[in-house]
């Protein structure tokens, strides 16, 4: 397990210093455990909203010792593909964002998607991107611009990092800018 939480942490570094790039991250559902498994351990927090499976939970619990919180406090924030829109709503609107001296303190959101590539697409500009790329995935409008609101007073903003059910994985940091295609 070592050897792959490793693997995958490089995975993730590497999608978060490369916006809307898509790497992969072990393959079917056990992706998003390996991500958790990955991220989390007894110095952070994390929050599931409602979708995820009992054993997922447990198992997170079990190997990583991390601290379940409520979403205005945690540290990392878990979106199931099954959680409805106005609790993925909530829980961004109470998500921590940081603050001028610790902006690190902020939340970073988990997507869980069916697919990566279905959905809305999104243009990225901004760090680690030459001129723009384009991500498609679940996003709606709305989810949008409560992410601009949160990353609006830069340093402060949340990181999202999207993973689907084939262990693709993408992230866009609070420095990049998204804007719909149409």
């Amino acid at each position: 397990m070592v050897h792959d939480t490793q693997q995958a942490f490089r995975i993730i570094l590497d999608v978060m210093a490369r916006p809307g790039k898509i790497g992969q991250l072990g393959t079917g559902t056990g992706s998003t455990a390996l991500l958790a498994l990955t991220l989390l351990d007894r110095e952070v927090s994390y929050h599931m909203l409602p979708g995820f499976n009992e054993q997922l939970q447990q198992t997170i619990a079990l190997y990583t010792l991390a601290q379940l919180a409520d979403p205005s406090s945690t540290d990392f924030l878990f979106i199931s593909a099954t959680t409805p829109p106005h609790h993925i709503q909530e829980a961004l609107i109470e998500a921590k964002n940081g603050t001028l001296t610790d902006p690190h303190q902020s939340a970073t959101i988990i997507f869980q998607t069916p697919h990566i590539t279905e959905g809305t697409t999104w243009r990225l500009t901004g760090p680690g991107i030459q001129t723009s790329t384009e991500l498609t995935f679940k996003f709606s409008p709305e989810l949008h611009h409560i992410r601009q609101a949160k990353n609006q007073e830069y340093p402060l903003g949340i990181d999202m990092i999207i993973i689907d059910t084939t262990g693709q994985i993408a992230a866009i940091p609070r420095t990049t800018l998204m804007e719909e295609v149409i």
